[in-house]
């Protein structure tokens, strides 16, 4: 996979020694946008006792793309020193970190999504589901996006600070074993033969990585009803994908699953990694996991 280059804006900081940043307190925080940013940020940053990592968005159900910041939000950021996003179009209020004259530098870790094509041409005129289309910026779920995610915030971390080097290479090295050992225990999860039906963003990385036949067939929010003729226009999608089983999120509406249940598809309901609060590197891969096993049909 294409090497991701971490882009970082307010450069002067890194001009400032760590001891002169020392001073302000409250400007050694860090923020990480969302859970796999946080997974990530905390576990380059663990030891270092002159950084705190913080997560600034709470676990939500809500597209992350609809996120906006709040007055508290910016208060907090505007006392940070460096802010984490993710990228790839998932955070909304990136462009407005990076453009800013003033605030926390700002890493972002990932670009150039995929673009799975689920959203009907006739759909992206409307408000609600013209963020469907284009690329999916859920790429960590991804174990390849998220080692290369990992390699950008190094690489930056490195630039910003190279009075930490000692201490962020061994956070490296040891974040890259847990990688490599998440790829290996995913490797042996038997993706089986049927096709599967996903009805919610993020899932087509992780299938494709589980090497799952299976189409991206649906739009929808998490945790979202399907009813009326949108019910009746998805159970005509599905019938032509071929698919046997269904996969959507842990939250979705008893009435959605039980319906596609009674219409004769088997159900796999993962649990969103993203959804965690501020968790660690090993409880976000062990979490991805479990999700990959549900998805393919062994939880």
């Amino acid at each position: 996979m294409k090497r991701l280059i971490a882009l970082i804006s307010a450069l002067v900081l890194a001009a400032l020694p760590l001891c002169a940043r020392a001073e302000t307190g409250d400007a050694r925080r860090v923020y990480a946008s969302t859970a796999p940013a946080f997974a990530l940020t905390e576990g380059m940053l663990r030891g270092v006792e002159q950084f705190e990592a913080r997560q600034l968005m709470q676990p939500q159900l809500d597209c992350v793309r609809l996120y906006e910041l709040s007055d508290w939000d910016v208060v907090q950021l505007s006392a940070a020193e460096l802010c984490v996003v993710w990228g790839e179009g998932l955070e909304s209020f990136a462009g407005t970190l990076t453009s800013a004259e003033s605030g926390p530098a700002v890493i972002t870790l990932a670009d150039a999504g995929e673009d799975f094509g689920a959203l009907a041409e006739e759909l992206e005129d409307y408000d609600y589901y013209g963020h469907f289309s284009g690329a999916d910026p859920h790429s960590y779920m991804s174990l390849a996006r998220m080692d290369a995610a990992l390699d950008a915030l190094y690489e930056s971390l490195a630039l910003l600070y190279p009075e930490l080097a000692e201490a962020l290479a061994a956070n490296y090295a040891r974040m890259e074993e847990q990688l490599a050992e998440a790829q290996a225990a995913l490797s042996d999860i038997d993706a089986g033969d049927g096709a599967v039906a996903l009805l919610v963003e993020g899932l087509p990385y992780m299938a494709q990585e589980l090497g799952l036949s299976w189409q991206y067939v649906y739009p929808r929010e998490p945790a979202s009803a399907v009813e009326g003729a949108d019910w009746d226009e998805l159970l005509e999608r599905l019938s032509a994908s071929g698919a046997a089983a269904v996969a959507l999120e842990r939250q979705a509406p008893a009435a959605l699953t039980e319906g596609l249940r009674g219409a004769g598809w088997e159900v796999r309901q993962v649990a969103l990694p993203a959804l965690m609060d501020a968790p660690t590197l090993e409880e976000y891969l062990s979490a991805l996991l479990i999700c990959a096993r549900t998805l393919a049909g062994g939880e």
